[in-house]
């Protein structure tokens, strides 16, 4: 088993507990994060083999490996991976992107050297690699000095005037937001108890 990301070495000693220590391997790219790990799996009486280094270059001198998980979210598989896992092996790994969505992917390699699989239900979420990180953006503020052309705007306010919904949003008994007539009249649509109800309310405060 190879490990992506030792971490805290938590999930490392739950294999090590599972599997025993000398079937397991696991990468920490950071150095102090690495040490931490090897301390507290030694006082847990674990001893896999760690490795500091970067993770998304896998581990060749174990190689090939039955499984890997990593417990760091990538946007691609790296290549590395899918040389280290031997065909019929699997690969369990949180894919992301940059706009924050991601999946737990589980995918079994091929003798093409290929992988492939599906994404498993429930909610998942990793840190992502470093490497595989969104760019910085900077200071947005700079976007306000670009030079930039003016121009009126295609719409006023003044077509709100004949239906105005209600800013705040739908509250629990309402299912859409509450339209204002011309007149002043709100409708209001609810459900109760299982029955569905259409008021319509004067500005009077009839219903």
């Amino acid at each position: 088993m190879l490990e992506i990301g030792t971490g805290t070495g938590y999930s490392t000693a739950l294999m090590c507990q599972r599997l025993g220590s000398d079937q397991v391997t696991s990468i920490e790219y950071d150095p102090a994060t690495a040490a931490r790990a090897r301390a507290a799996l030694a006082a847990a009486g674990h001893a896999p083999r760690l490795v500091q280094g970067d993770g998304l270059l896998g581990d060749g001198k174990g190689a090939p490996y039955d499984h890997l998980i990593a417990t760091c979210a990538v946007r691609t598989i790296p290549p590395a991976w899918l040389r280290q896992v031997k065909p019929g092996g699997t690969i369990l790994t949180t894919l992301s992107g940059w706009l924050y969505g991601s999946g737990l992917a589980q995918l079994t390699v091929g003798e093409d050297g290929a992988a492939e699989g599906s994404f498993l239900p429930g909610t998942v979420s990793f840190m992502i690699a470093r490497p595989h990180a969104a760019p910085d953006l900077g200071d947005v503020s700079d976007l306000l000095h670009q030079p930039g052309d003016e121009r009126p705007a295609r719409y006023g306010p003044e077509i709100f005037q004949d239906w105005v919904p209600l800013l705040s949003g739908p509250t629990r008994r309402t299912r859409s937001p509450i339209p204002v007539h011309q007149d002043g009249r709100r409708a209001l649509a609810r459900s109760r108890h299982r029955r569905h109800q259409r008021l319509l309310r004067h500005p009077d405060s009839r219903w």
